[in-house]
């Protein structure tokens, strides 16, 4: 089985067992990364969100690469992870796990309309979807030509960025 086929194999045998787990809502992420996934699946059921940075898990080469190019990889085109709407988020993610999918309760739904995102004892409200991270690409070589790196000028310094290791099979748990 190719990759492509697989990794819907996987993701369609996640949802069914989210969903005999109680899971009432999917957002199978895509362009604008994670944090887009949490603001459309917030303002889909009309709800606030609580989620935490650091335990989303990113694959190290994408952190390494995120950090050469100025990039953010909450915001990086996605393809392959869920967001995952449940009361069980423990248990799916055992499910996940055991089954080596990386997996992690990310967060929860939350009353009112107020979406934080947690980073450590830093809170910050998340923001409307930004443009995905790769169209910083798309305004062709001329940034090569100049020795800038995209979203760079040529006098500011990397930072670094959490370095969680992990892919895919993001989860939210909701409030009871």
């Amino acid at each position: 089985m190719n990759g492509r086929k697989r990794a819907c194999a996987e993701k369609s045998s996640v949802w069914e067992a989210a969903r005999n787990m109680g899971a009432d809502a999917l957002y199978v992420l895509g362009t604008g990364g994670v944090l887009a996934g949490l603001w459309k699946m917030a303002e889909a059921g009309e709800t606030g969100i609580q989620a935490d940075l650091r335990k989303i898990p990113v694959r190290q080469e994408t952190i390494e690469i995120c950090e050469r190019f100025d990039l953010n990889p909450y915001r990086l085109f996605s393809e392959g992870a869920l967001l995952i709407g449940t009361q069980n988020g423990a248990e799916l993610e055992l499910f996940c796990r055991q089954k080596g999918i990386p997996a992690a309760v990310i967060g929860k739904a939350v009353k009112g309309n107020d979406r934080l995102l947690y980073s450590g004892e830093n809170c910050r409200y998340l923001e409307r979807p930004a443009e995905d991270e790769l169209t910083k690409f798309s305004w062709g070589s001329s940034w090569k030509n100049k020795g800038l790196l995209p979203g760079k000028d040529k006098n500011q310094k990397s930072h670094k960025r959490n370095q969680d290791k992990g892919n895919t099979g993001i989860l939210s748990e909701k409030d009871k």
